[in-house]
């Protein structure tokens, strides 16, 4: 994002403050939900604007499987052990390491689980996103126990009786979007649901019953993910930021095709093999 935006943004956090503060009583309550999250937006891009460069530093320091180096122990700011720290983590190549990361767009872009993990102990700490204490606290003490081989309560899963796994049906959304993607650059229906269906090596019919099951575990995010593929389609960058999902917002230079298109296809056949075999 251009520099010359961090007005507009603290202009805008500003204004939607003003516009939700409970002082307003009923009124200012009106459309309060999509306002919070337009702000939290605005906040994630003022954040990536004005230190986007710590955190991909941070990310940098977690792809070396090093922490934070922080302050020292204030009774031994001659530890050997912080020394070694703090040397290492002070140079450029972290940031530059971990900036490719941070602009990723793609699910074959992401970085592996152990180096996220230490990224995100790494980012918990400072807190960029403002959180409650008590909750970064709590996911920092859960994403340390994993290394003991230990579930904490927040992570551990709920006994939901699902038939599907959450992976799962969340590749099998992604090959529906790819259908609706298709559709909406012109495709009939019947042609993308084949073509889709052989790059997975399953009938067309199964991706319809995949698109009625999901959409009756989750009609609302089913909704939204197809929205945004044909918003993709279309090119329609102010369509898709108006929905504020959460999901890349532009698709310019062919984007759109990086994330339902042929090569995206490809990609979820594998990842869709690979969970088949787990």
């Amino acid at each position: 994002m251009h520099p010359n935006l961090v007005l507009p943004l603290i202009e805008g956090l500003i204004r939607l403050r003003q516009e939700t503060d409970p002082r307003g009583g009923e009124g200012s309550a009106k459309d309060k939900d999509s306002k919070a999250f337009m702000a939290l937006r605005f906040a994630s891009e003022l954040v990536e604007t004005l230190a986007g460069w710590a955190i991909d530093h941070q990310v940098g320091l977690a792809m070396e499987g090093r922490e934070f180096a922080s302050v020292a122990p204030h009774d031994a700011p001659d530890l050997p052990e912080y020394v070694e720290a703090r040397t290492a983590a002070d140079d450029h190549r972290h940031e530059l390491a971990g900036r490719p990361l941070r602009e990723a767009r793609r699910a074959s872009d992401q970085m592996e689980p152990d180096v996220a993990r230490q990224a995100l102990l790494n980012l918990l700490l400072p807190n960029p996103g403002g959180f409650p204490n008590c909750l970064t606290q709590m996911v920092s003490e859960a994403l340390r126990a994993l290394d003991y081989n230990e579930s904490l309560p927040i992570l551990k899963p709920r006994a939901a009786g699902r038939k599907v796994s959450f992976r799962t049906e969340q590749l099998q959304l992604k090959a529906i979007c790819i259908v609706a993607y298709q559709v909406a650059r012109g495709s009939k229906k019947v042609v993308a649901l084949q073509k889709v269906g052989d790059a997975l090596a399953v009938d067309p019919g199964t991706l319809i019953k995949w698109e009625q099951r999901l959409r009756e575990s989750d009609r609302l995010g089913v909704a939204r993910a197809l929205s945004h593929a044909r918003a993709a389609a279309a090119g329609e960058e102010a369509a898709v930021k108006a929905q504020y999902t959460g999901e890349p917002t532009y698709f310019e230079g062919g984007i759109g095709d990086l994330i339902y298109g042929w090569s995206a296809l490809l990609a979820l056949s594998k990842e869709i093999k690979l969970a088949a075999r787990s």
